[in-house]
């Protein structure tokens, strides 16, 4: 059950990467994040890609406001925007993350800190390092995925949780927003929280499945065992290296994908002979 929510949100965050244009290619693992008392970028430029023209089904589009607005303009807005939040008392979260998988990782753990909490919550999320057009993808992907009847079902905690941008886009920037959960939300939180998940249990759970299908059925040839991945890549510069297994209790949808994320991070800034 958790495991198929967490496939689902996982692979439809993936698609940001398409909008991840001009990185540099450098991976840091940069998860954590920094809340600042005041957290304004001085003489800040922002570096726009093109937005996503594609019309996202169930969704009314609407004209650009930023049309016509040179750079240094909109550079103003977006820190005026920031100081009116600040205003409000809304904390603003400053993340160096670099890459689609930092700042999936970065923006999932927010989410799921916030859909943790029974209350109406509201937090600023600064990425100085990732264009814009990569923030817009997740919130149209997000905006999608909210309208999907048959998923939602199995994602109810998301139903109280949105993801938009700063100024529609002047800056790059999330606003994540939680309405208060009603007496039905939060019986539906017991309920799903109520449910004991044994580390144990799980992981050989898992190990049985990678045994069954990805080692018997080869699914993937170079896992020769539950513990061993990687192998006879040698000529392709890839070297043999264990198989990691994390485990995490939690059972909500946010969580989970934000655990996936941190995994993700992990593997790619540890050695290949550490995990495979």
């Amino acid at each position: 059950m958790i495991f198929r929510r967490s496939i689902l949100l996982a692979l439809s965050t993936l698609t940001t990467a398409l909008a991840f244009q001009g990185s540099s290619g450098v991976i840091r693992h940069t998860t954590s994040l920094s809340r600042h008392d005041a957290f304004v970028p001085s003489n800040y430029r922002i570096s726009h890609t093109a937005l996503s023209e594609t019309a996202v089904p169930g969704v009314e589009q609407e004209e650009d406001p930023l049309a016509g607005m040179t750079e240094e303009q909109k550079a103003n807005l977006f820190q005026a925007l920031l100081r009116d939040l600040q205003i409000e008392t809304v904390p603003l979260l400053g993340c160096d993350a670099n890459a689609v998988h930092t700042m999936s990782a970065a923006l999932w753990t927010t989410i799921a800190e916030l859909s943790e909490r029974d209350e109406a919550d509201k937090v600023c999320l600064v990425m100085e390092a990732i264009p814009i057009g990569a923030l817009q993808a997740f919130v149209e992907d997000f905006t999608v995925l909210k309208t999907q009847g048959r998923l939602m079902f199995e994602l109810r905690e998301l139903e109280r949780v949105s993801v938009s941008l700063v100024g529609k886009g002047v800056g790059p920037a999330f606003i994540i927003e939680t309405t208060e959960r009603t007496e039905e939300e939060i019986q539906v939180k017991n309920a799903r929280s109520s449910v004991a998940y044994d580390e144990a249990k799980s992981t050989a759970a898992l190990k049985s499945f990678i045994d069954r299908i990805v080692v018997n059925e080869q699914a993937c040839p170079y896992t020769k065992n539950v513990d061993l991945a990687a192998v006879g890549l040698d000529k392709q510069g890839v070297p043999p290296g264990p198989v990691a297994y994390r485990f995490d209790a939690s059972s909500d949808a946010a969580a989970v994908v934000g655990v996936f994320w941190n995994c993700v991070c992990e593997l790619l800034s540890k050695p290949q002979e550490e995990i495979s």
